[in-house]
C-alpha cells in the first residue's frame, strides 16, 4: 500500500525561515518571545600611534624630546618601543592639546654619537589585555651634530692640495669635505656662503703672520682654487675655514734652514771671551 506525504505551506514556510538571514529587529522579537536578555560584546581596537615629523636634529650634549601620543578607543594601558642607546621613555601623561595618552622619548646624544644618523621605529603595546593588540609604526631619523656653530658642524675637514708661488704670486689648491649628514640641499646652501678662508705664513697659526682673507668658492665636490699677491713669499702657509686647519710648504720658494752650528755662532756674536 502506498503512503503520500503531504506538507502544508506553513510547514514549507518554517523550513524556508529556518535558512532566511532575520533582521535585526526579528532578533529582538525573537529574544523577547524566548525570554533571553540580548548581549553586545565588545570588540577589542588595536591603538594608533599619531604621526610625528620624520627627521630631527640634535646637537651633542642637549636634550632631544619626541612626544609619542596614542589613541585608543579602550583607553587600554600600553608601553612603547623603540630606542637608541642612552635613551628613556617618560611617564604617561595626557596631551595638554589632543587630552591623548603620551610618552616621550628622551634622548641627550653623547660625543660619540656625533657625525652619525640614527633610525628609530616605535611602537605601542597594550599590557594589560589577553590579545595584547599593538599600534602601527612610526619611524624616524635623528641627525647628532656637533655642538656649536652649524656651520664650522657642516665641514669635517680642510685639505690643501698644492702650494705654488710664482711671479709674485701664491696660487693653491684642495678642496673641503663637508659632513655626510647634510642632504643634497643644505649641501648646496652651504656651498653658496662663499664663507671666508683665512691665509697665514708660516707652519701653524699661533707663530704665523697673516697674509689674507677672501672668501671661498667651492664646486659641487668642495674643491677650491684661490690665487693672491705675496710679497715676500712664504716658505709654509697655514689656512683656516671654519675651525679647520690645514698646513703646506710652499714650492718655487728657496728656503734655507738655520743649522744648529749657524745658530750657535749667532748667538755667540758680541760677546768676548777671556
Amino acid at each position: 500500500m502506498k503512503k503520500h506525504i503531504f506538507l502544508s505551506i506553513s510547514a514549507v514556510l518554517g523550513l524556508v525561515a529556518v535558512f532566511a538571514t532575520p533582521t535585526a529587529s526579528a532578533k529582538s522579537e525573537y529574544a523577547k518571545t524566548l525570554g533571553v536578555n540580548s548581549t553586545v560584546i565588545k570588540i577589542d581596537t588595536a591603538p594608533v600611534l599619531n604621526s610625528i615629523a620624520q627627521q630631527w636634529d640634535i646637537e651633542a650634549g642637549q636634550l632631544l624630546t619626541i612626544p609619542l601620543s596614542v589613541k585608543d578607543a579602550e583607553q587600554d594601558e600600553f608601553i612603547m618601543t623603540g630606542s637608541v642607546a642612552g635613551s628613556t621613555f617618560s611617564k604617561m601623561y595626557p596631551n595638554v592639546g589632543t587630552l591623548l595618552s603620551t610618552i616621550d622619548f628622551q634622548w641627550t646624544p653623547a660625543a660619540a654619537q656625533v657625525n652619525k644618523i640614527y633610525s628609530i621605529t616605535f611602537m605601542a603595546k597594550e599590557t594589560k589585555k589577553i590579545q595584547r593588540l599593538a599600534s602601527n609604526k612610526v619611524s624616524v631619523r635623528i641627525r647628532v651634530w656637533p655642538a656649536g656653530n652649524r656651520n664650522a658642524a657642516s665641514v669635517n675637514k680642510l685639505n690643501v692640495s698644492t702650494s705654488v708661488w710664482k711671479d709674485g704670486a701664491l696660487t693653491l689648491t684642495g678642496n673641503v669635505v663637508l659632513n655626510s649628514l647634510l642632504t643634497p640641499t643644505e649641501r648646496q646652501t652651504f656651498i653658496t656662503k662663499k664663507l671666508d678662508l683665512t691665509v697665514i705664513s708660516g707652519k701653524n697659526a699661533t707663530d704665523g703672520t697673516l697674509i689674507g682673507t677672501m672668501p671661498l668658492t667651492l664646486d659641487s665636490k668642495g674643491n677650491w682654487i684661490i690665487s693672491l699677491t705675496v710679497a715676500p713669499a712664504p716658505c709654509d702657509i697655514t689656512l683656516q675655514y671654519e675651525g679647520q686647519s690645514a698646513s703646506r710648504t710652499v714650492t718655487g720658494v728657496t728656503c734655507t734652514a738655520m743649522t744648529a752650528v749657524t745658530a750657535a755662532s749667532s748667538s755667540n756674536d758680541g760677546f768676548n771671551m777671556d
